[in-house]
């Protein structure tokens, strides 16, 4: 090299800025002979009308900045520093008052360099021109490069001369799939090597929004990154204490499970909560992307369980204890009884017109008292107790065979009935009303108080009696609550053994109480007949 050729030279490099990078990497190569040398190359930012050299410069560092076996010449001060070294004044250099031939040579020489690039900007600088010579200055091959950015156009330029790589560290919250560049790569967390450059990675997971980055894989280094990925779809939880409770989601008929997450698209919805047995809660909710919410639902029962639970309360108090007013009117002869405190009985009296019983009517007024155990629709009435009182002044004929055919007033008397084993059903069709039937055998003890008014034997007498009736009686209970209740009953009764062809009439009320069921007969009943149903087998 001659004076006049080195002057040339280190004037041009003291108008741009002198980069040196060793053994880099890169994705495209200009010629084969580059990437297999694996030549140093000193780079030289030169300037354009609108990017200094300083930008690029400042740019070309950083892209390098950090890579392994590299050194770095930045600036005039970092060749100023290294021509230095050799005694070379830069400025009388350049003004040629002194050689400089020798010191370039040792620079060039310890650098190692066997290219050098020039790179200079086109327009805003997307685009490079990148002209390649040899250490001599003498070019070899020149590309031109087109990219998005000025650094993205470096990272290709490096990589068209280098193979340089680099490693991609990425992880993400929660796990997604990788691409770079439109390429899937795998998934994170993803770990990989690859040739420097600028990549444009997207970060994807269902139900989260895409995160789409541009990355920079530099020479020899790790680039680590993390994302947090930010929910596309929306969460909410419905929180409730009632079991067994759902969720619906507009018009979905598919129920969702109480107190776990649900995941939506964003937008408005209705949420529908209910359970068996109460009252649907209805809510408009409008959910926006990566929204995680709670609601809490009280649900209140529905009037038709409350019923039921009433009802259920009702039933869960099985021995039933009553007492009320009875009135009751019948028809008698008062055939078969006998004399107090002595021999004579009554015989029936018959009508000359008819040839029936002359009958007298008996009216009564009482008190009843009742014990009854209930189990689903039966109920049973193991004992019941009366006492009447009754109530005639109608005259009525009596034959006495003894002393022959008697007119007699009934002027009072009184009954007592002991009812044993009434056997029936009960219907309870709300928590109020409830009708009931029984049927069953009274045992009834009479007394008499009657004048005889003719004869001979004229006076006030006592007669008794003991009849077996058959009782058919219905009513119906108007619970107050679980544990009392009010009741009407009708009754029928056929005396089986006086001649009794007439039924006896009655009507009662009063009031009961419902207890519980201290035996524990109701739960053995229940027991018993879910182990009946269990055995029979399911094809019959």
């Amino acid at each position: 090299m001659n004076r006049t050729q080195y002057t040339a030279h280190a004037t041009a490099l003291s108008a741009i800025t002198l980069l040196a990078i060793l053994i880099g990497g890169g994705a495209l190569v200009p010629t084969k002979a580059h990437a297999q040398d694996r030549a140093t190359y000193l780079w030289l930012a030169e300037s354009s009308t609108e990017v200094g050299a300083t930008d690029v410069e400042s740019a070309l560092s950083d892209v390098v900045r950090g890579a392994a076996d590299t050194r770095h010449i930045v600036g005039n001060a970092g060749l100023e520093a290294h021509l230095s070294r050799h005694g070379l004044d830069v400025p009388r250099c350049i003004a040629g008052l002194e050689p400089c031939a020798g010191a370039v040579d040792a620079l060039l020489e310890e650098l190692g360099v066997n290219f050098i690039v020039r790179v200079t900007p086109q327009g805003s600088g997307t685009t490079l021109e990148v002209r390649v010579s040899d250490a001599r200055f003498n070019e070899t091959s020149a590309i031109r490069i087109n990219a998005s950015s000025m650094r993205d156009a470096l990272f290709r330029a490096v990589g068209e001369l280098t193979n340089a790589t680099g490693t991609i560290v990425v992880n993400s919250i929660p796990a997604a799939t990788l691409t770079l560049n439109g390429d899937p790569v795998g998934t994170t967390p993803y770990r990989g090597t690859m040739r420097i450059g600028a990549y444009s990675l997207r970060v994807h997971a269902d139900g989260y929004f895409d995160r789409v980055e541009e990355i920079e894989v530099r020479p020899g280094q790790n680039t680590a990154v993390t994302y947090n990925l930010e929910r596309r779809t929306a969460r909410f939880t419905v929180r409730s204490g009632t079991p067994g409770a759902w969720v619906l989601l507009g018009e979905d008929p598919s129920a969702r499970a109480i107190n776990e997450e649900i995941e939506v698209e964003p937008g408005e919805y209705t949420v529908r909560v209910g359970a068996v047995g109460y009252d649907e809660a209805v809510e408009t909710i409008v959910l926006a992307p990566g929204d995680d919410r709670e609601f809490s639902v009280n649900l209140l029962l529905s009037e038709a369980e409350l019923r039921r639970r009433a009802r259920q309360r009702i039933l869960d108090r099985p021995i039933l204890v009553q007492t009320g007013l009875s009135f009751g009117r019948f028809n008698s002869s008062w055939n078969g009884a006998d004399l107090v405190d002595g021999d004579n009985s009554i015989s029936c009296a018959i009508r000359p017109t008819t040839g029936a019983c002359e009958r007298a009517g008996v009216s009564s007024l009482g008190l009843n008292i009742d014990a009854i155990y209930t189990w689903r629709f039966l109920e049973v009435a193991p004992l019941g107790f009366s006492a009447r009182v009754l109530l005639s002044n109608q005259r009525g004929v009596a034959y006495r065979p003894e002393v022959g055919a008697d007119t007699l007033v009934h002027r009072s008397g009184n009954r007592f009935a002991l009812r044993l084993l009434h056997v029936g059903g009960r219907h309870l069709i709300n928590d109020v009303f409830e009708p009931y039937g029984r049927l069953g055998i009274t045992l009834a003890w009479d007394r008499l108080r009657a004048d005889i008014l003719s004869g001979t034997n004229q006076g006030n007498y006592a007669f008794k009696r003991r009849s077996t009736l058959l009782d058919i009686r219905a009513g119906s209970r108007f619970h107050i609550n679980s544990l009392l209740y009010a009741y009407g009953e009708l009754d029928l009764s056929f005396d089986l053994n006086n001649g009794g062809t007439r039924p006896e009439f009655g009507v009662q009320a009063g009031v009961g109480l419902n207890l519980p069921d201290i035996f524990g007969l109701n739960r053995r009943l229940d027991r018993a007949g879910r182990g009946a149903s269990d055995s029979v087998p399911g094809d019959l």
